[in-house]
C-alpha cells in the first residue's frame, strides 16, 4: 500500500464513528455525572492498563492526517534503518528525515504521556497515599470527593486527592449543541496536538474512550516491519507505537465517565497544570471559531 492510498484509508476509517455516532443525534444525553475521588492511606494505587492502551488512546486524539503522516514516517525511518544495515543498499534518508522523526517525537511524547496517566484511573504519592477515580456511588460509605466542583479548597484531603488525579481533574468536558459540531470541533482541536506551544494533551470523543477507532494501516506495517522494530526498541516512540498490535488491548477506557456523542473530554498536558485559566480560555477560544453554542460544563474560571 503507498503513502497516499495509506492515508486515504486512514482518514476514512477515523471519520466513521463520527458518522455512526451523528446517527444517535435525536436522542437526547442525560448529562455526565459528575467523577468521584476516593482516598486510600497506605494503599498504593493498582498497575493501570497495559501501554498499548494509552498508545491507542493517544493515537484516537490525533487527526487521520496527522496519524498517516506518523506511519509515513515511520516506514521511512525504519526503511533508513533497513538500509544502513545491509551493506548492498543505499541510505537515501538523510539529516532532514531524521530532524522530521525528531520533531515528530517530541510533540508526540507528551500526548502518549497524558494518555498514559489518563488511562491508570489511579495514582500514588511517594508515601503510598492513592487516590482513584469512580462513578458517583461506587464505593459506599467511602468519602467520594467531586472530581469537578468547586469548593473545599481548603481542604488538604481535596486538595491532594485533585493534585494527584490531574488527568481527570484538570480535564474539561465540552458539549456541543449536536454531535456533527462535536465532530468538528475535534478535529479543530486535534490540529494542535502536534504544535509545541500547545497546552492540549487528548482530545477524547465516545469512540476514543471505547476503543472503536482504527489503525489498520500502522498494524500493516508493524507486521510487515517486525524485525527491525527490534533493533529500533531504543527509540521509546518507536516502542511506543509497536504496541498498537497487542491484541490484550482493553476495549474501553475511563469506565469513570460516559460521554454523549456531542460531548468531548480534553486533557492537558502535565506541563500545563501552572496555566490552567490559560488551558481553559484557549479551548473556548478555539471551541467557537467552531461554533459559538459549545461551552465547557465543568468550567473553573469566568
Amino acid at each position: 500500500m503507498d503513502s497516499s492510498s495509506r492515508r486515504s484509508a486512514i482518514e476514512a476509517l477515523l471519520v466513521l464513528p463520527f458518522v455512526a455516532g451523528s446517527e444517535l443525534a435525536c436522542r437526547p444525553a442525560p448529562p455526565a455525572a459528575e467523577p468521584v475521588l476516593v482516598v486510600s492511606d497506605g494503599a498504593p494505587a493498582p498497575a493501570g492498563p497495559p501501554d498499548a492502551a494509552a498508545v491507542r488512546l493517544a493515537l484516537s486524539s490525533l487527526s487521520g492526517e496527522t496519524v498517516a503522516e506518523l506511519v509515513d514516517l515511520l516506514d521511512e525511518t525504519l526503511t533508513a534503518l533497513e538500509a544502513r544495515g545491509n551493506p548492498l543498499l543505499i541510505d537515501l534518508l538523510g539529516s532532514e528525515h531524521q530532524a522530521r522523526w525528531r520533531a515528530s517525537a517530541a510533540w508526540l511524547l507528551p500526548v502518549v504521556n497524558a494518555a498514559r496517566s489518563f488511562v491508570r484511573g489511579s495514582w500514588s504519592a511517594s508515601d503510598g497515599w492513592s487516590v482513584r477515580v469512580e462513578r458517583p456511588g461506587t464505593s459506599p460509605g467511602a468519602r467520594a470527593i467531586p472530581a469537578w466542583a468547586a469548593g473545599d479548597d481548603g481542604d488538604r484531603t481535596v486538595q491532594r486527592a485533585r493534585f494527584l488525579a490531574w488527568p481527570v481533574t484538570r480535564a474539561r468536558l465540552l458539549r456541543a449543541p449536536d454531535p456533527q459540531v462535536g465532530a468538528q470541533v475535534a478535529a479543530r482541536l486535534s490540529k494542535e496536538l502536534p504544535r509545541a506551544e500547545t497546552l492540549t494533551g487528548l482530545v477524547l470523543d465516545l469512540a476514543a474512550l471505547e476503543g472503536t477507532r482504527r489503525f489498520d494501516a500502522l498494524e500493516q506495517l508493524l507486521r510487515e516491519k517486525r524485525t527491525l522494530l527490534k533493533r529500533a526498541g531504543g527509540d521509546s516512540i518507536i516502542a511506543d507505537l509497536a504496541t498498537v498490535g497487542d491484541r490484550n488491548d482493553p476495549r474501553r477506557t475511563a469506565t469513570w465517565v460516559d460521554l454523549s456523542a456531542r460531548e468531548l473530554l480534553v486533557v492537558p498536558r502535565l506541563s500545563a497544570l501552572a496555566r490552567d485559566r490559560e488551558f481553559e480560555q484557549g479551548l473556548m477560544r478555539l471551541a467557537h471559531t467552531v461554533d459559538a453554542r459549545v461551552t465547557i460544563v465543568n468550567r473553573r474560571f469566568d
